[in-house]
């Protein structure tokens, strides 16, 4: 059976829309997952950020005073600084 060329022309025009929408898709879930990492690099960049800092204010006090403040909030000094 002979395919007809405007039946080719019309097939040929699917498939590329069918992979150009392929193609469009993956890039965005690429740029998604991209964005993602980058996010997460971000947090963790703040959490140890802010670990350090808890961990240098504890060391200082008992190197000072021998031992932690009961009367401070680490935990506010914690969250402010995510």
């Amino acid at each position: 059976m002979a395919v007809s060329e405007s039946m080719h022309s019309s097939i040929f025009d699917m498939r590329m829309k069918l992979l150009i929408s392929a193609a469009l898709e993956i890039a965005r879930i690429s740029a998604d997952l991209k964005i993602g990492r980058i996010r997460a690099h971000l947090k963790i960049d703040r959490l140890l950020h802010s670990r350090s800092r808890l961990c240098e204010q504890w060391g200082y006090q008992m190197l000072t005073k021998g031992r932690l403040d009961d009367d401070y909030n680490y935990d506010d000094l914690n969250r402010k600084n995510e």
